[in-house]
């Protein structure tokens, strides 16, 4: 964990020094357009022929009895164990890269996802190869299934889901909160 805060806290400055000697610029505040192509930070003026915002992302919020209760991936990377089992809510890539991280730290590991396929918007062939891959190493990818809530039972949490083709599905208890919502749009 200590690792980990070390690659996503604030920039040291230390670090800060080293990308200067390498000729990096660095410029720190807020930034807003001022053209078409160009930004202020604080009095500085950068323009370039395009600019990219990588500003990362938000989870879906989602709309089931208890889905108050998952765990953001932000949350997920802050735990400082993991729960002896764990469910993702949502087939996107996080839930893919969060699942094999956690599944090769011993972790019991599902990921229940609504659609047919997960990673609708990749390659079909490649997302078999995944999920074949994913199973193989004991993570259950449970298709098709809507997750209809998430309740507490003692110290632990109950997802309940349906598959759209049957009735309700068995429930997967869940240790701590540390189910995840999907990152995709």
């Amino acid at each position: 964990m200590r690792f980990k805060r070390s690659l996503i806290d604030p920039t040291t400055p230390r670090t800060e020094q080293a990308w200067a000697t390498l000729g990096v610029e660095q410029f720190h505040g807020r930034a807003r357009f001022v053209g078409p192509t160009t930004l202020a930070v604080g009095d500085d003026r950068l323009t370039g022929r395009r600019v990219l915002i990588a500003a990362g992302a938000m989870p879906i919020p989602l709309s089931f009895p208890g889905a108050d209760r998952l765990t953001t991936s932000e949350q997920f990377l802050d735990l400082d164990r993991l729960p002896p089992r764990i469910v993702f809510v949502g087939g996107g890539y996080v839930s893919f890269e969060f699942a094999h991280v956690a599944a090769r730290a011993g972790v019991d590991v599902t990921i229940l996802h609504r659609g047919a396929r997960p990673l609708e918007a990749f390659d079909p062939d490649l997302v078999d190869m995944l999920v074949g891959r994913t199973r193989s190493l004991g993570i259950s990818v449970e298709l098709d299934t809507e997750v209809r809530g998430i309740q507490a039972a003692g110290d632990h949490l109950v997802v309940r889901g349906a598959a759209r083709s049957t009735a309700l599905r068995p429930t997967w208890p869940l240790t701590a909160r540390a189910a995840c919502p999907s990152w995709t749009t």
